[in-house]
């Protein structure tokens, strides 16, 4: 995934763009690293009502 940030723009510049961008993108990564691991959990639990022994 690539993200664009105009680093420049308003009052603060990059002093506060770019520290906030990649605040973002850790966010994002790691939510959708949360994301796979429920669905491999989702995967590898029984199913109520499944097979009994």
């Amino acid at each position: 995934m690539k993200i664009a940030v105009d680093a420049m723009g308003g009052d603060f510049g990059p002093q506060i763009t770019v520290p906030g961008a990649v605040r973002q993108a850790r966010d994002i990564v790691i939510s959708r690293v949360q994301e796979k691991i429920s669905e491999e959990i989702a995967k590898a639990a029984p199913s109520p009502g499944g097979a009994r022994a």
